[in-house]
């Protein structure tokens, strides 16, 4: 019996939650220039905001006292209220990193916000 609640049970000792926000970390070669990485994160952006599911978003770059480099970006995506949304912020997420490849030069990596990290 407690082989078999091992194997059923879930692992991880807080469970995932959906908190309707997501943190997006974005990634360029070393040599890029701020204006390209400007431009490429403002493509990211715009796909984004095409999502049905996606209310908001806040886009920083540059070097300040989260990025530690000129080739790295954030991103806060505010997704819209359960109510008005079809998926949940998983869901979201495997259909954003998808929509992402679309701006090449630039990598994208999301996860869902959580009360308890």
């Amino acid at each position: 019996l407690t082989a078999l609640l091992y194997l059923v049970v879930p692992k991880g000792f807080f469970p995932q939650q959906d908190t309707g926000m997501i943190q997006g970390i974005t990634i360029a070669s070393q040599d890029v220039s701020f204006q390209e990485m400007a431009k490429r994160q403002k493509q990211l952006a715009a796909i984004i905001l095409k999502n049905d599911n996606v209310d908001a978003l806040t886009s920083t770059i540059g070097i300040d006292g989260t990025n530690t480099s000129l080739n790295s970006g954030h991103l806060q995506i505010t997704l819209k209220s359960f109510e008005d949304r079809s998926e949940r912020a998983d869901k979201v997420i495997t259909e954003l990193k998808q929509a992402a490849k679309q701006v090449p030069g630039i990598q994208l990596y999301l996860q869902s916000s959580q009360d308890l990290t």
